[in-house]
């Protein structure tokens, strides 16, 4: 399957700012930010670096429809906050985009999408966690 968009695995982990991605779920979803946070378990006793390895950890294991990690939690948050359900592909790290398909196929939201404007909203996103944006771009999701 082909698939318009960007690999997550390009925004390597010194680029995501966990903070912000923490304030994001909290926004996306304040029951499952508790739920999170006990995961994480937040006290005195546990040093900076020890918090942020249990964050990537929660999210390494989120899920959405059967994919994993930081890429199907922002699959979730653009659904939630676009009414925009993308495609995600994991063949050779997380893609997330649309994939090519017949126009009536499309819902609304995906149909009257320019490519601006889809890459203004790849980016919107991405920016709520990283610095780093991928260039959106074709990516062949195909198993090897």
């Amino acid at each position: 399957m082909l698939i318009y968009g960007i690999c997550m695995s390009e925004i390597k982990d010194s680029e995501i700012d966990w903070d912000k991605v923490e304030k994001l779920l909290e926004s996306y979803d304040s029951s499952l930010h508790g739920d999170f946070k006990e995961y994480v378990n937040y006290d005195d006793s546990e040093t900076p670096e020890e918090q942020e390895y249990w964050k990537k950890e929660w999210f390494l294991a989120y899920d959405s429809m059967g994919y994993h990690g930081l890429g199907a939690f922002l699959h979730d948050v653009i659904k939630k906050e676009e009414d925009i359900d993308l495609d995600m592909g994991d063949s050779n790290g997380f893609i997330l985009g649309i994939a090519p398909d017949l126009p009536w196929y499309y819902s609304e939201n995906i149909r009257n999408l320019t490519n601006d404007m889809f890459c203004a909203l790849i980016a919107k996103y991405v920016k709520k966690i990283s610095d780093h944006v991928p260039a959106v771009q074709m990516w062949d999701c195909s198993a090897d």
